[in-house]
């Protein structure tokens, strides 16, 4: 049996009695669902517990010792004095999780999300919470000497009495200020009469090297942008990842080769349906895709510019040469459109991220008399549970971030995002991120977002086609996709697009009412 406990304890979740005999020697958990399981005092040395569902667990004393536990969701678990030496806790949620008094030597907290956790006198001195969400957690009394805290957010964090000597910090590091913020400047607004409008959100559409038409693509293509269209949107909103963009061998001129093609054959299939007007975000594939080695750092200023070209993407001189970062004003709306891609030296490496230039121009971007502000990124900024094929970039510090306060400080009412491949809703502090998208020719849909904005609210539909994958033969080069046939599945031929989540967004954050994914994968932050 994988847990063995000093004392007989209840066992909450049905989930857990399941795994114990298959447990019993590999102590393999991995996405096990123990929501509210008593595991108190529980021996759980070297565990395999990622991406478990741990939500509200009691793990009080437990022995977490060298247990994986990378994306697991902690929240609101009880892990007051547990021993989680050497663990793995990588990317895992312990929003508002207690760990007063838990003993920590040699854990890993790199990019967790530990919002509004209960940190008090816990030692952190030398662990690693690189990019970690520290946002309102409990912090007093605590020890990060020499701690790795480089582009982590402690945004609203208590750090009275807590130890801070030789702490490696960045620029994305975000600290709680030492003097209150200035109020944001209230912008006068006319009275809004602006008739209700929509505009579509295609994310990762199509993440793919796709030419116009293409007899293997175009039957489902077509449907979905014929769809699309049926919605008569005044614009197509795409947060990211339009192209595959593997096009770095061969230098630059192969860059500006295969950008004409691929891009005007993106841009061709729109035009053909009808859908004219885009406004498009840079995704990590419009520059050659991560990982980013030297040799393809240098070419980056080239993928920028031949994505600016061939997307007719205004400059903005005011962040700085080659940032993709842009507003557009559409009737009573303003969508800003940031650049998370830094590169602050020439062939220097990518950081994730919104910081200096860029950070001062949202901040006056946010200052506008529209009635609604929408934001698009092509990474994410609050943790995404859910996710497919994806390398799981985000900003680092999530809810603790420069980035995020921005734009909860300056009432930016919507974030929406791509990267994922599947579909999240969060909310913080006044501020709503949506994740949307899938990878066409790998997950068996295609989704989009359908915005409706009123003068007093936003209604978003998310919208699915169902599709079948017919592999076609193995990939051409490394790191490319196989080829594949595209078609409609029985469903989407019989039924049609359906709708698969509702919300709508007011003054105050989302309404009551939510359906769907967007009620069954919604989660409030602090």
């Amino acid at each position: 049996m994988v847990v063995a406990v000093g004392v007989c304890t209840p066992l909450a979740s049905p989930a857990l009695a399941a795994t114990q005999e298959a447990s019993a020697k590999r102590r393999d958990l991995r996405g096990a669902d123990l929501e509210l399981a008593k595991l108190a005092g529980a021996n759980l040395v070297r565990a395999d517990l990622r991406n478990a569902n741990l939500r509200r667990a009691d793990l009080q004393g437990a022995n977490l010792t060298r247990a994986d536990l990378r994306g697991a969701d902690l929240t609101r678990a009880n892990l007051r004095g547990a021993v989680l030496n050497r663990t793995r806790l990588g990317r895992s949620l312990l929003v508002r999780a207690r760990l007063f008094g838990a003993r920590t030597n040699g854990a890993n907290f790199r990019e967790a999300v530990l919002n509004g956790a209960d940190l008090r006198r816990v030692d952190l001195s030398r662990l690693d919470l690189h990019s970690a969400d520290l946002s309102r957690a409990d912090l007093r009394g605590a020890s990060l000497e020499g701690t790795n805290l480089r582009a982590a957010g402690l945004i609203g964090a208590r750090l009275g009495g807590t130890k801070l000597g030789g702490a490696a910090l960045d620029r994305r590091t975000s600290l709680p200020v030492t003097r209150p913020r200035a109020p944001r400047p209230k912008v006068a607004k006319a009275a809004d009469r602006t008739p209700p409008w929509k505009f579509v959100v295609l994310a990762d559409f199509l993440n793919q090297d796709v030419d116009f038409p293409d007899p293997n693509w175009e039957p489902v293509l077509g449907y979905v942008l014929d769809e699309v269209a049926k919605e008569q949107p005044d614009f197509v909103a795409v947060p990211g990842d339009l192209v595959n963009g593997y096009w770095a061998t061969g230098g630059a001129e192969n860059i500006r080769l295969q950008g004409a093609r691929f891009f005007g054959a993106w841009r061709a299939r729109l035009k053909a349906h009808g859908l004219n007007t885009v406004h498009a975000a840079i995704g990590d594939h419009e520059i050659g895709d991560n990982p980013w080695n030297q040799a393809k750092r240098a070419l980056i200023g080239e993928y920028r510019s031949t994505f600016a070209r061939e997307l007719s993407l205004p400059s903005n001189p005011s962040v700085g040469p080659g940032s993709l970062a842009y507003s557009v004003r559409h009737k009573n709306l303003h969508l800003i459109a940031i650049d998370p891609f830094e590169q602050h030296s020439p062939a220097g490496p990518v950081a994730i991220g919104v910081t200096g230039r860029q950070l001062d121009w949202l901040r006056g971007e946010l200052r506008t008399d529209a009635a609604h502000v929408v934001a698009m990124g092509h990474t994410p900024v609050l943790a995404a549970t859910r996710q497919r094929f994806t390398s799981s970039l985000r900003v680092p510090g999530g809810g603790g971030s420069e980035l995020w306060n921005t734009l909860t400080e300056q009432g930016a009412k919507l974030y929406l995002a791509g990267e994922f491949h599947d579909v999240n809703a969060t909310y913080k502090d006044g501020s709503t991120q949506v994740v949307t998208g899938s990878l066409p020719g790998v997950t068996d849909e295609i989704n989009y977002l359908v915005v409706t904005v009123h003068p007093d609210r936003l209604e978003l539909a998310l919208r699915s086609v169902q599709t079948r994958i017919h592999p076609l033969g193995r990939p051409s080069a490394p790191g490319e996709l196989p080829p594949v046939r595209l078609s409609l599945s029985p469903f989407t031929q019989a039924v049609g697009p359906y709708t698969r989540g509702r919300m709508t967004i007011g003054d105050r954050g989302p309404r009551p009412g939510r359906e769907g994914l967007f009620n069954a994968r919604f989660r409030a932050l602090r």
